[in-house]
């Protein structure tokens, strides 16, 4: 398979949509998470307080 056909397969199998606009890779969803200065993370960490607060309807301590 020359380098043209494999990234024409490539295409394909990504439903005709390529570039990184498209999906967000698993890297940066970390990234994301870990940098105090992005929504996503701010979220994650509402999340993990609301799952530790034994007050919330979602707590499953003991």
């Amino acid at each position: 398979m020359d380098e043209q056909s494999a990234s024409d397969f490539y295409f394909i199998l990504k439903g005709g949509k390529m570039g990184k606009s498209y999906s967000q890779r698993s890297n940066d969803q970390r990234s994301n998470t870990k940098n105090p200065n992005n929504p996503a993370y701010k979220k994650a960490m509402d999340n993990r307080a609301n799952q530790l607060n034994p007050n919330n309807s979602r707590y499953k301590g003991k």
